[in-house]
């Protein structure tokens, strides 16, 4: 399993980012969650994908946008609680509560350091093991 690095920055770059990361393996299939849909649905049409699996995601279709697929739906409270900054959208840390409140709090505050890793701008001093402690995690429960 490979994970593309995309920044964040524009759908153009990180369907890109994904095509570049498909010569690492073969044959590809791409999962997407959230915003993630987006983008496997504009890189699926690759050759080189056998298959495309969305996990709570966008798909729009042809003319759509993650945003008016988004704009048909009430605003989750989760937007009550981040902030807007160097061109990025971060979750504050009481956010997490909205995005993955199903977890106990121990791993909501790993779901909120994880989303500062690197590659995705300034990372918290204290989320640097989180990245490390959930990719380990993970392995660990055998979800490599």
């Amino acid at each position: 399993m490979i994970a593309a690095q995309y920044g964040l920055d524009t759908l153009v770059g990180e369907v890109a980012t994904v095509k570049r990361t498909l010569g690492r393996v073969s044959p590809v299939i791409l999962v997407g969650h959230s915003y993630g849909g987006t983008v496997i649905t504009a890189a699926g049409t690759d050759e080189r994908i056998a298959g495309l699996v969305y996990i709570a995601a966008l798909a729009p279709d042809a003319g759509e946008t993650s945003l008016s697929q988004l704009n048909q739906f009430p605003v989750t409270d989760v937007f009550s609680h981040i902030e807007v900054a160097d061109g990025r959208v971060w979750m504050l840390p009481e956010g997490v509560e909205y995005f993955a409140g199903d977890l106990s709090e121990e791993e909501q505050k790993v779901v909120w350091g994880y989303s500062f890793c690197a590659g995705r701008g300034p990372v918290q001093p204290e989320a640097r093991w989180h990245c490390l402690e959930v990719e380990t995690e993970l392995v660990h429960r055998g979800h490599e």
